[in-house]
């Protein structure tokens, strides 16, 4: 089963939707989470509704692999390019924090 769970900006409890849609967590085979305010300046200006889509952590409540979109804003923006596997991250804006958050979990 494919289920697909859409935030907009007024996000929904969509672990209620999720539960009710695929039953126990035990059959929830992956999450794929994709919502993002990709914005720097949105995220600096609305911070806790930042902080809930980019790194909802209720997710991990469902015991379930996660796959997940990051960026490269989790890094400070002095090179042109990044080694994901050599780099240090070091975000300076709100989105670039809480995008690295959720990596990290």
């Amino acid at each position: 089963m494919l289920l697909t769970v859409r935030l907009l900006s007024s996000p929904p409890d969509c672990l209620s939707i999720i539960r009710q849609t695929c039953g126990d967590d035990d059959d929830i085979d992956v999450i794929i989470h994709l919502a993002a305010f990709p914005s720097p300046a949105y995220c600096d200006e609305n911070r806790r509704e930042a902080w809930k889509i980019n790194c909802p952590m209720g997710l991990l409540e469902l015991n379930a692999p996660i796959v997940y979109r990051s960026t490269d804003q989790v890094y400070e923006g002095t090179q042109k390019y990044y080694d994901e596997d050599g780099d240090e991250t070091l975000p300076v804006n709100v989105y670039g924090r809480t995008m690295m958050a959720f990596e990290r979990v």
